[in-house]
């Protein structure tokens, strides 16, 4: 009880909130949530998302993974149309609509049709288009993480017996197709609550 009550101070007086919304598809059974920051990273982002897609299908079924598209109101033209055209594939990808239409580079399709041909779950959150963006007073990825982290923590606070985790990467950080099943099998084998898994970028 006293966690619980302890979780909802956090969300009630801490917790980021609106302007930002999550945009996804089906939130049922949703038992991890892996957070990822993006700021003008369209290439490298989808390039990570069909890395994460290679990852084991049951695993999948119940991991949100969900992007944050961030920048500041001061942030150069160029930054903010890669954002919002990572934004426009992302809710291509979410909506199952085709991205074929789309002039991308053959990598760039390639790592979509990846994503796209999984039972990837995917959201994400708009930190970036006019009105949305991240205050300039509030920091840059750091903020963004926490806009993630608190979504994800909003999203995994019903009651279950079922471990809920909460995962972050960047957009340029590829893992393995065991990544998700070796985070599971260290938190279920061993009683840490936080870990940090060996990276390059």
């Amino acid at each position: 009880m006293k966690k619980a009550s302890l979780m909802n101070d956090y969300l009630n007086r801490y917790a980021t909130g609106l302007p930002w919304k999550l945009q996804a598809g089906n939130l049922e059974n949703i038992e991890q949530v892996v957070v990822i920051p993006a700021y003008a990273e369209k290439e490298l982002l989808f390039a990570t998302l069909a890395s994460v897609a290679a990852n084991n299908d049951a695993l999948l079924e119940k991991t949100l993974i969900l992007c944050v598209i961030n920048n500041k109101a001061a942030a150069s033209f160029a930054d903010k149309e890669n954002n919002a055209q990572t934004l426009a594939m992302l809710s291509d990808l979410i909506n199952k609509h085709s991205f074929s239409k789309l002039a991308l580079a053959d990598d760039l399709n390639a790592s979509l049709q990846k994503v796209a041909d999984r039972p990837l779950r995917l959201g994400y959150i708009d930190a970036s288009s006019d009105g949305m963006e991240i205050p300039s007073r509030l920091g840059g990825v750091g903020m963004a993480r926490k806009i993630g982290m608190d979504m994800a923590l909003r999203l995994l606070t019903n009651p279950s017996s079922v471990q809920r985790l909460i995962l972050s990467l960047d957009a340029d950080t590829l893992v393995q197709p065991d990544y998700l099943s070796a985070v599971q099998n260290f938190f279920s084998s061993v009683k840490n609550q936080t870990g940090i898994v060996e990276y390059e970028h």
